[in-house]
């Protein structure tokens, strides 16, 4: 019987998967250094943007623990599994419950939703509004074709502060509850993009609590993530500026994972109204695998989250939001 002497197969084995070791290793250090990088978002307007996508950069540190450990290449497990944990933690904190002590008589459900400008779909909107059945909703993108076809819900909702806007720039509020000491700011002045933020007060159970509208500029461009960000310090000055209870509804452009949304929550001291509830992303609805959520409700440490929860598609790029919210004791 003759066997297989060729001194060369063994070396070539080796060097073979020597160099598929050294390629894995190649690869899963990409998620590491884009992990990495968005620590320092606020340098560069592509780390702005990669910082948004922080489920999907979890996941694929995640995916490349596997291959090390059926290989038993510990170190690699090690270090990559710390990477992983550390994301994970970004990622999935939002999760952790919290104490909500608030009072019954003092609830309020509101729903908003960026409507894109665009969008058609009015019937479904209002069947949505007619299904929740809000104290308050939220318009965003809200255009003088909007006004005129939610005008069936005036009748509902009587209190109304709109500011409607031929292109994406137009906001409406629409209230069963009373709104007072309503005014209109434009942030940004400096810019050309038009930002108006509708700030009004509501008496609830002989309390008084500021709300808040924005909608941010998107980031498509360097200049207009400077601009974004611009508008959000000058919110977080402008919420400042009011005492008592509060809570700033909108499209922010921007995850609370972007140190300028860990800015706005620090300097104005609002909650996250998702913490507990889950990331509930509403952007884009049209790409499952890179919905992040850039719609948001934030609250002071007064207001209490009862719910919240992510609505079906209404036609719009953005999924609708609805929070029920109370006065704590």
């Amino acid at each position: 019987m003759l066997m297989n002497s060729n001194p060369e197969t063994k070396p070539a084995a080796t060097k073979n998967a020597g160099c598929f070791i050294l390629g894995l290793q190649a690869i899963s250090l990409i998620p590491v250094a884009i992990f990495l990088s968005t620590w320092f978002a606020s340098f560069s307007w592509l780390l702005d943007l990669l910082c948004n996508f922080q489920v999907i950069i979890f996941w694929a540190l995640a995916f490349c623990v596997l291959p090390f450990l059926l290989l038993r290449r510990w170190r690699w497990v090690l270090m990559l599994s710390g990477f992983t944990v550390v994301s994970a933690w970004c990622v999935f904190s939002i999760y952790l419950p919290i104490t909500r002590d608030g009072n019954p008589q003092t609830k309020l459900r509101m729903l908003s939703c960026n409507i894109y400008h665009e969008n058609e779909n009015h019937d479904e909107f209002i069947s949505l509004v007619r299904e929740v059945d809000p104290d308050i909703f939220v318009v965003i993108e809200f255009t003088p074709q909007w006004q005129v076809a939610l005008e069936k819900l005036g009748e509902s909702y009587p209190y109304q502060i709109l500011e409607p806007r031929l292109l994406g720039a137009g906001v409406g509020v629409y209230s069963r509850v009373k709104l007072n000491d309503t005014r209109i700011f434009q942030l940004t002045q400096k810019t050309v993009h038009d930002c108006p933020v509708i700030r009004a007060r509501l008496t609830i159970a002989d309390r008084s609590v500021s709300m808040f509208t924005v909608h941010a500029l998107s980031p498509r461009f360097p200049d207009f993530q400077e601009i974004r960000d611009e508008e959000i310090r000058e919110l977080a000055d402008l919420v400042n500026d009011y005492q008592g209870e509060k809570f700033v509804v909108g499209d922010f452009n921007a995850t609370t994972w972007l140190p300028i949304m860990r800015e706005f929550m620090r300097t104005t001291g609002l909650n996250d109204s998702r913490q507990g509830f889950g990331i509930q992303p509403t952007w884009p609805q049209s790409v499952l695998l890179a919905r992040i959520p850039i719609d948001h409700v934030f609250v002071s440490n007064g207001i209490a989250v009862h719910s919240r929860e992510v609505k079906s598609s209404i036609g719009s790029d953005h999924f609708p939001i609805v929070v029920e919210l109370s006065l704590a004791d």
